[in-house]
């Protein structure tokens, strides 16, 4: 333990409000990618970003896709990958008292681990927050050879709110299991 050598420890942590956790998922076909709470990777071997800053907004009480949020991430014959999804954004969330605003990412069309999240919420006391910076990393893996597509999606708890981002930054890492 300790030290640089070959193998590093890749630990995955989820920054929320007021929230840490750490969590891994596995792939199995269109399930969700849930399971142990932690995994072990050798050394990012991709990485993809996006980003945008047209403003996005939803008050769709479905998971919406958030336009652009995407990347594809194949995973070589031979190896297995654990893939790390971080989506940050200036996002505002204006819903009916304590309402929440909803944020997941897929892996072919799967929750990737820890599935949806609430990445905002009106306090119940009545007051509204104004635009304010979130965070939020996901994984699964390790992930056998293959293709692998993923989305943010973002959605809202009651359709008479809505959900914005002015701003956001999606990174996917592929990191060599």
């Amino acid at each position: 333990m300790g030290g640089f050598g070959v193998r590093r420890r890749v630990l995955v942590l989820f920054l929320g409000v007021g929230a840490m956790a750490i969590a891994v998922g596995s792939a199995i076909g269109g399930a969700k990618l849930a399971g142990a709470t932690s995994a072990e990777g050798r050394s990012i071997t991709a990485v993809q970003t996006a980003s945008e800053s047209v403003p996005f907004s939803t008050n769709s009480t479905a998971f919406v896709d958030v336009p652009g949020a995407t990347a594809t991430v194949a995973v070589p014959k031979g190896t297995t990958a654990l893939v790390v999804i971080r989506f940050t954004a200036s996002s505002f969330c204006n819903i009916q008292l304590g309402g929440s605003c909803l944020v997941r990412a897929r892996i072919n069309g799967a929750d990737a681990s820890p599935g949806e999240v609430v990445w905002a919420r009106t306090p119940t006391y009545g007051d509204v927050d104004g635009p304010s910076a979130h965070a939020m990393d996901w994984s699964a893996g390790p992930l056998p050879p293959g293709t692998y597509a993923m989305q943010v999606q973002a959605g809202v708890q009651y359709a008479s709110g809505f959900l914005s981002f002015s701003n956001w930054h999606l990174t996917v890492e592929r990191v060599k299991t």
